[in-house]
């Protein structure tokens, strides 16, 4: 039994340890538009501190960051990005993925807010 949990602990400690960070680097639209969810990754931190989508409308966004990964409705805009970081103990839950919202005003049909969730 206490080898169990001994275990158990070695496999929380190491879950908890499983931490690869993702390099940043400054928003490019033309890397983010060739690039993968890893790639788009590195560059939110940019995107959402230096404010490039804010008061852009629904075209200027998919110019800059092209179609939508995917939205249940036509708003808010959601982007699919990967920070490298894993699920579970040592990562064998797989990836952990994250969306960035963009939000849009009703009225001016204008960028109000981008948001990174998980």
């Amino acid at each position: 039994m206490k080898r169990i949990l001994y275990l158990l602990v070695l496999l929380q400690f190491c879950s908890c340890r499983q931490r690869t960070e993702v390099e940043q680097i400054d928003f490019s639209s033309k890397v983010w538009l060739k690039g993968d969810i890893l790639k788009r990754g590195q560059m939110v931190d940019s995107l959402i501190k230096r404010k490039i989508l804010i008061d852009k409308t629904k075209t200027e966004v998919v110019e800059i960051l092209g179609k939508p990964t995917h939205s249940e409705q036509e708003i808010p805009f959601i982007y699919q990005v990967d920070f490298n970081k894993k699920v579970g103990p040592i990562g064998i839950g797989g990836r952990w993925l994250f969306e960035i919202r963009v939000d849009f005003d009703s009225t001016t049909n204008k960028v109000i807010s981008v948001i990174c969730i998980d």
